[in-house]
């Protein structure tokens, strides 16, 4: 899934556990839970270490995307703050429960990140499970037209439903 989707959900997730622990285990949690729906071309996802495969850095296109799609993460934190403010809650303990659930969610790409950019040995077994996750319910290939519209769909699903219960 796309940071988006995951924050969207970890947005919601720290909206209904007012508990920052609870919440962000929870978001990380479902990190994995929505990496098990296949989600994506297989084509674009990671399937081995960089220097196995002999693949070369991340298409334009890929880091690109990747930097849009930070952007809209901030984008839907600053929204978690707006909600609170324009219900006139102002203290940032009000705001803790969602920004740790934010992370929580999107947290385990950024691990994933470091272990395939920069070679952590130390982590390659998170690299392994993250890649069988992705195929517990096995897939072939979404085109990225339908991908990209049901993780909008989510994402959407997420904020609306984090703004209603505010």
């Amino acid at each position: 899934m796309y940071l988006t989707t995951h924050a969207s959900a970890g947005l919601l997730i720290g909206i209904v556990i007012q508990q920052p622990a609870i919440s962000f285990t929870a978001a990380f949690i479902s990190h994995f839970i929505l990496d098990a729906i296949p989600h994506e071309h297989k084509d674009d996802l990671v399937m081995d270490y960089p220097e196995k495969d002999g693949s070369s850095p991340p298409p334009k296109r890929r880091v690109i995307a990747f930097f849009i799609d930070l952007a809209i993460v901030a984008a839907i934190t600053g929204f978690g703050w707006w909600l609170f403010r324009d219900m006139g809650i102002e203290r940032i303990d009000a705001f803790v429960p969602l920004f740790t659930g934010i992370a929580g969610s999107t947290i385990p790409d950024f691990v994933l990140i470091t272990v395939y950019q920069w070679d952590n040995r130390f982590l390659r077994w998170y690299f392994d499970i993250n890649n069988r996750i992705h195929f517990i319910i096995p897939h072939s290939s979404i085109p990225r037209k339908i991908s990209l519209s049901y993780q909008i769909m989510l994402s959407i699903i997420c904020i609306y439903t984090a703004w209603a219960m505010i």
